[in-house]
């Protein structure tokens, strides 16, 4: 009629509907979970431009399921069951096919060109707004997610995220928490990261604090929020405690993986540590990570010691425990057990300081397998100096790194003096700060011929680095190896170079109050090592700084603790750094160490465990000083001490304090005069009246004149003290 079609009945519309739906559905079938790439490569070519949006978010699951697939047989981590899209095995989280994905079947002509079909067809029809449930969405972020966004499908980005934000108010909680995972593993700009955490964060806090969230998205998001803090995004500490507070309680229902990921993220979010909610989810997370131990894999232990050590959970059986199932998996040396694996367990030993049997033993069987034939030659630098580092730093305390040596199993002192040679072969292409690491733990073990042979080389190369790449811990570290090996100015050229470039530093701003502990490090190195050219003016700048911050700090939180500030004031009066400033800060270091020592006996406090006890300074470098402003004329001329406190330095038996250890030469002394009958008259770690310390002294009977006895690494002296 008019030249106008006839309409066609409605059984037409309604057949051809039908139709449409079944040729949906055997699509959706044909690209769904292929046997292989190959398979799947096949039915894009065929069908791409035929898929639904449905159907080619399909695809792409079945695309990322089969890499993370090859990427377990590529890697030999084992396989596992899990619909977690925030598993990994690398040591850091995040998806695990990051790496892996390069090895993968992407290369053939015929593969390229079915990828590149399939995430040119996904972007028009995310970009033409095809409707889909809030779900598809979450789940094309997982699949991006889990692939490393790799190209060509790098293009759907853009459009996913402003789909998934106009959708997030009707997300449910296993989509809210995929996408926040996704939000933390995708390489995202600052724009999209923002755009999606405005809209997610509200929805996640939601769904949380309404009891929604099961225990796996629970532990995904926790991660999740940690990962995102640690790029400084902000609101993640908000959405992590409300998450922490949705947890209470339910750490004994975790997963062996829910529970190593959630100790993982605590660890990371130092600005959590101190809230109690998080303490008590710490604890109960501890407690369940003891009793899932025997069940984990390498990267889960790796997760909870690295994480419990961030947190400063204390030396105890759960150390003890983590390393059982340690030297499990290393002995049967379990495929899925990476260098950084172990890295991660040792260095946690080394941070909290655990020496207990357990934690000891294992270090060994690591120092073992480290030793082994070429097995040094197939380590990456890093994990190299991690490992070696946390050995010099757990076998041997502060007090006795003079006799580390004496203190190292042969198999871990084999393992130092191997990676030292490492770090020579490799001088020219190892990151410098990992050189400073093998440096700082030659020394600290007293391996003197290492020592010679390697420290000129790493102070050279690091002489040809640029200003900026010379960072304060760096140089901390090669200054505290030279001055405790006793190597001077004339053994290492090239020193002075770099002292200059630290000083540049300083006068620049670079260095602020946090750098505390480095600064008075360095400060001592200087002086002990007796270092000159800029090495003077760096010490009185150092002090300058301490000295701004003591007196900006009295009655708020203390940046310097009052051992450091005596490291300072002792530098100063070893190198003779004299001025009217220098001389004042002097006075005013050792009245404030005096008083931390008499804080410390009114308290009880004075095992340095805690207190004031932590921030106790070095009685020989305090005895130093007292005598210096007593004794030096140049010194007290400038600042002269108040009478009352010019009296003797508290003994350590006044104070209770222990800040030094026997070393085995000693105590073998000791026990030979106490067979001689001399027991009642043996005086161990004294202080003379010339502020000089010896390792054990004789007291006469009668006699004003005793024999005193200190050891000085190999050698050691007798002689008539008062």
């Amino acid at each position: 009629v008019g030249g106008l079609p006839l309409p066609l009945p409605p059984q037409h519309d309604q057949r051809r509907c039908r139709a449409d739906v079944a040729v949906d559905r055997m699509l959706n079938d044909v690209v769904h979970r292929p046997g292989s790439h190959e398979a799947l490569y096949v039915a894009l070519r065929r069908h791409t431009e035929a898929l639904s949006l449905r159907n080619a978010a399909t695809a792409l699951f079945s695309l990322a399921h089969l890499d993370a697939e090859v990427s377990v047989s590529a890697t030999g981590a084992p396989s596992r069951h899990n619909t977690s899209p925030f598993v990994d095995n690398d040591g850091h989280g995040g998806p695990r096919a990051a790496a892996a994905s390069r090895r993968l079947p992407h290369t053939t002509p015929q593969a390229v060109a079915a990828e590149r079909g399939l995430a040119s067809r996904l972007q028009r029809l995310l970009v033409a707004g095809d409707e889909l449930p809030p779900r598809t969405y979450s789940d094309l972020m997982s699949a991006l997610a889990k692939m490393a966004q790799r190209e060509p499908f790098n293009i759907l980005v853009d459009p996913l995220c402003e789909r998934a934000a106009d959708v997030a108010s009707s997300f449910r909680s296993r989509d809210a928490a995929t996408v926040l995972w996704g939000i933390a593993s995708l390489d995202l700009t600052e724009r999209q990261r923002r755009m999606l955490l405005d809209a997610v964060c509200p929805i996640v806090k939601a769904r949380a604090s309404d009891g929604e969230f099961s225990i796996l998205d629970l532990a995904q998001s926790i991660w999740s929020s940690a990962k995102l803090d640690a790029i400084r995004e902000l609101g993640m500490h908000d959405v992590a405690l409300t998450l922490i507070k949705a947890a209470s309680g339910k750490a004994h229902e975790f997963k062996p993986h829910s529970i190593s990921v959630s100790i993982w993220a605590l660890g990371m979010m130092e600005g959590l540590h101190r809230d109690p909610a998080v303490k008590r989810f710490a604890d109960d997370l501890i407690a369940a990570a003891m009793a899932a131990a025997p069940k984990m894999n390498p990267q889960m232990v790796s997760n909870c010691a690295w994480g419990a050590a961030r947190m400063s959970v204390p030396p105890g059986p759960f150390y003890d425990v983590i390393a059982t199932a340690a030297t499990e998996q290393l002995l049967e040396r379990k495929p899925a057990l990476t260098d950084q694996h172990v890295a991660n367990v040792v260095w946690a030993y080394a941070k909290v300081e655990v020496r207990s049997y357990r934690a000891l033993k294992h270090m060994v069987a690591v120092s073992e397998e480290v030793c082994r034939p070429n097995r040094l030659s197939n380590m990456q630098s890093h994990h190299i100096a991690g490992i070696v580092w946390s050995f010099a730093r757990a076998f041997i305390p502060d007090q006795e790194s003079a006799a580390g040596k004496d203190l190292l199993p042969p198999p871990v002192q084999a393992a130092i003096a191997l990676a030292a040679t490492s770090a020579q072969e490799g001088l020219s292409s190892w990151e410098p700060r990992m050189l400073a690491w093998v440096m700082w733990s030659v020394a600290r073990a007293s391996l003197q011929e290492q020592s010679r042979s390697l420290f000129p080389q790493v102070v050279e190369r690091f002489s040809h680095l640029p200003p900026k790449d010379m960072a304060l811990q760096d140089f901390t570290m090669i200054s505290w190896a030279l001055a405790t090996v006793e190597m001077y100015r004339g053994d290492v050229p090239g020193i002075e170079a770099l002292t200059g470039t630290v000083l540049e530093k300083i006068r620049s701003g670079s260095a602020d109050d946090l750098h505390g502990s480095f600064l008075a490090v360095i400060a001592w190195s200087c002086a002990k090592a007796d270092l000159r050219g800029p090495a003077g003016e760096l010490i009185r700048s150092i002090a300058e700084l301490a000295g701004r911050s003591a007196a900006g700090s009295r009655g708020q939180g203390r940046l310097w603790s009052e051992r450091h500030l005596t490291m300072v004031a002792w530098s100063i009066v070893v190198h003779r750094q004299y001025s009217q400033a220098a001389a004042r800060f002097v006075r005013d270091a050792y009245i404030a160490g005096v008083g931390c020592y008499r804080r410390a006996a009114a308290s009880g406090d004075g095992r340095g465990r805690g207190g004031e006890g932590a921030s106790l300074p070095y009685i020989d470098q305090l005895a130093i000083v007292r005598l210096a402003l007593l004794r030096d004329t140049d010194l007290a001329a400038l600042a002269p001490l108040p009478e009352q406190w010019a009296g003797h330095v508290p003994m350590l038996e006044a104070t209770g304090v222990a800040m030094v250890r026997e070393s085995l030469l000693q105590k073998d002394v000791e026990s030979t005069l106490f067979k001689l009958g001399w027991k009642d008259r043996l005086q161990s770690e004294a202080v003379l009246e010339n502020g000089l310390t010896v390792d054990c002294v004789l007291r006469p009977l009668s006699s004003p004149i005793g024999t005193a006895a200190e050891r000085n690494r190999s050698a050691h002296s007798i002689t008539r003290a008062p």
